[in-house]
């Protein structure tokens, strides 16, 4: 062992050996404690008795040890020293905080850019490869071999052929030679002078005419003639429904450089910008009349090649549990050549136009009926989503090793060994991390996508015409608190044609327990705020749960769906303030002093020629 001097500041503050690791000197022994345990003399007690056995009882009394361990360690710790803060507390000042710049004052000098204009340079471009210097007088190579040069020689298919310079050699015969001589169908023509040709009619004799107008000079008229709309375009497939001109739009915001934050940060990279001189958003409201006049317009197309398809009844559906639209249409028989799948068993991709709004579907199956002569064909199909499901996707094992965020989870998802199949997912959760390894899944695109999504409780539904899954909240925010929120649509009791109520009661849940599956996965306790906490729901687990955030967006999912709620259904017109209402939007109900308030949950269109009506399921809580 190396030798090491040590220097010490002070003197010290005890006498004793300083002992550093085993350098070869006595070990240290263990305290040994000796003492001496004093027993009684047993007594013995009994009979004896020859001839038999010798019985009776030896009392020993029970050892007791007592005693005083003292262990004298020889270490001082004396107050060598006091840790004094650099700074107290400050006191409050009122004085105000002055920003470090302020705004630049407006210069109305020009830009100067940071290089000036580029020289032009006259000389040519030069490719990085050239065309191959033509020789003619080199051979043509062929791709196998040589090709054989002819030169004044034509080949024939079989043989060559008889050369026969003078002779011409007709079908049957040799025809008679005929000179000067007109031959008719019937005789011999009249013989005329050599050299002319009599036609059947003669010449015409010029003849000059003069035309008068029955009015007089023409008076000039100058007339405009302006456009009804823009610039026109392609019509895409439809009946286009013309709209009034909306008013100018009042921006959001005036531009400012200064950025202002209302929250605090969460250790996101996300920027959230809302409309501070409007507000979160608008609500649309459809306002109280005595009649309400739609013109409905159903189309339907195929999108390869813009044939229309006649149909006599259309509908479409869409819930909050279902990840595309289901749709069926009543079409003539007509129509079974443009519905068909293709070659490989691929779905017709059709356009589906309602009121001017479209949606792209998908026709799966067909069924044929007749009845009393006339046949019909009644179409059933999902939205173009379905694709991503059986019998059109694979089952595949979906994992990852590397350490990802739930929403490149979900991209990953919907690729083929890292390669895209052309869809994307628009991300409505927080996003939280996930280790790699965590999560392994076996099943379809969307399979895969929906649990990624209800780890945190969220739902998945279609874009109308774009290649896209929208993943959504379940509950944007908890019911106790809607009434902070603004609603998008606002509907009246004298716009609705059917409504009907259904109450339940489920367990009023305050509090539960969200836990992970894996080594990576978190336990989080999730409580309503203001309650006790006293009635606690069944606990969930998933192997996603692997951050608070996860945690945390789970819980108040479950907890949001307790209590009494009111069930509204709803069948109304498809207006042209709201359109198709889907799920997810927040919908306030005025039924005269009744107000509800709720998410849409279900949306179902029907047509049939010519009525269109929509019918909606709205979840209210009852307090």
């Amino acid at each position: 062992m190396a030798s090491i001097d040590l220097v010490f500041e002070g003197a010290p503050l005890h006498t004793g050996d300083l002992v550093f690791g085993d350098g070869g000197s006595s070990p240290v022994t263990d305290a040994v404690i000796s003492g001496a345990i004093t027993l009684s003399k047993p007594g013995l007690s009994g009979a004896v008795v020859l001839g038999l056995v010798v019985s009776g009882a030896v009392t020993l009394t029970k050892p007791a040890l007592r005693g005083d361990v003292v262990y004298f360690s020889d270490t001082q710790r004396p107050l060598v020293g006091r840790i004094q803060g650099r700074w107290q507390d400050a006191s409050p000042r009122s004085e105000r905080a002055g920003q470090a710049w302020r705004d630049a004052q407006h210069s109305p000098a020009g830009f100067d850019t940071r290089f000036m204009s580029g020289v032009r340079l006259t000389s040519g471009t030069e490719q990085r490869w050239q065309d191959a210097f033509r020789d003619h007088r080199r051979p043509l190579w062929m791709r196998y071999q040589d090709g054989k040069r002819r030169q004044l020689e034509a080949d024939q298919s079989f043989a060559d052929g008889v050369r026969a310079p003078d002779v011409v050699w007709q079908a049957f015969q040799s025809g008679t030679g005929m000179q000067r001589r007109v031959a008719t169908s019937f005789q011999d023509g009249i013989r005329g002078v050599a050299g002319q040709h009599r036609t059947r009619f003669q010449d015409a004799v010029p003849a000059g005419w003069r035309w008068w107008s029955v009015v007089g000079t023409g008076k000039s008229l100058v007339k405009g003639w302006s456009n009804r709309y823009q610039d026109g375009r392609q019509p895409t497939p439809g009946v286009t429904v013309p709209h009034p001109p909306e008013p100018p739009l009042d921006p959001c915001y005036i531009p400012d450089p200064n950025l202002v934050f209302e929250a605090p940060w969460r250790a996101g990279t996300n920027l959230v910008f809302v409309c501070e001189r409007h507000g979160a958003g608008e609500t649309v409201i459809v306002p109280v009349r005595r009649v309400y006049v739609v013109e409905n317009h159903i189309t339907l197309h195929r999108v390869d090649n813009g044939a229309s398809i006649e149909a006599d009844a259309f509908s479409m559906s869409l819930d909050v549990d279902s990840w595309t639209w289901t749709w069926g249409a009543s079409l003539p028989a007509s129509a079974l050549a443009l519905i068909e799948p293709g070659p490989n068993g691929d779905p017709v991709d059709i356009q589906a136009s309602v009121n001017g709004v479209a949606f792209r579907l998908c026709a799966e199956s067909y069924t044929r009926e007749r009845s009393f002569g006339k046949a019909r064909i009644r179409v059933q199909g999902r939205g173009r989503a379905a694709i991503l499901d059986a019998p059109y996707a694979p089952t595949l094992n979906h994992a990852s090793a590397s350490p990802l965020t739930a929403q490149q989870l979900a991209a990953l998802a919907l690729t083929i060994n890292g390669v895209g199949i052309g869809w994307d997912v628009a991300w409505g959760l927080e996003d939280w991390s996930v280790p790699g390894g965590t999560w392994n899944f076996q099943g379809s695109y969307i399979a895969a996508v929906q649990d990624i999504v209800g780890a945190a409780g969220g739902y998945v539904q279609p874009h109308r015409t774009a290649p896209t899954l929208r993943v959504l909240p379940r509950y944007p925010a908890t019911p106790w608190t809607w009434d902070t929120l603004t609603p998008d649509f606002e509907l009246p009791s004298a716009v609705t044609s059917v409504e009907g109520i259904e109450w339940r009661s489920l367990p009023a849940y305050d509090r539960i327990f969200v836990s992970g599956t894996t080594g990576a996965g978190v336990l989080g306790q999730v409580t309503r705020a203001g309650a006790a906490g006293g009635s606690v729901a069944p606990m969930v687990t998933h192997p996603l749960i692997t951050n608070a955030i996860a945690a945390r967006q789970r819980g108040l999912a479950e907890l949001s769906n307790t209590g009494r709620q009111a069930l509204v259904t709803l069948r109304m017109p498809v207006l042209a303030e709201t359109g198709i209402i889907q799920p997810g939007a927040l919908v306030r109900y005025v039924d005269g002093p009744t107000t509800r308030l709720g998410l849409v949950r279900s949306t179902a269109v029907s047509w049939d020629r010519p009525v269109l009506r929509q019918t909606i399921g709205l979840e209210t809580h009852v307090d």
